[in-house]
């Protein structure tokens, strides 16, 4: 039976998420200027991570994939004063019921 967790902080540390955990998650992303001990906190042992600098910009880890290390990863930037999340559900709604 698999199980899902979704862990979320703003700053990794052993109090928040204790290595143990940390260590068996497999999935790990990492978004934002970090410093380097913040990435440590979140992949372990990392060299060469410089901070991201672009919005939406981090790097990401998966485990099981023969990864050495974690690699760049570039998020989607929606800028939510120029996008209606309802608006475009609306539009999606009625772009369906019109096939249907």
């Amino acid at each position: 039976m698999g199980v899902f967790a979704i862990f979320s902080t703003q700053q990794p540390n052993a109090s928040n998420i204790p290595t143990e955990i940390r260590d068996n998650l497999s999935v790990r992303v990492a978004l934002g200027s970090m410093s380097s001990e913040g990435y440590r906190m979140v992949f372990g042992e990392t060299t060469g991570l410089s901070p991201a600098i672009e919005k939406g910009s981090g790097y990401i880890y998966f485990d099981g994939m023969g990864w050495d290390s974690p690699k760049p990863f570039q998020n989607p930037w929606l800028d939510y004063r120029n996008f209606s999340f309802v608006g475009e559900i609306e539009r999606l709604i009625k772009s369906n019921s019109d096939n249907f």
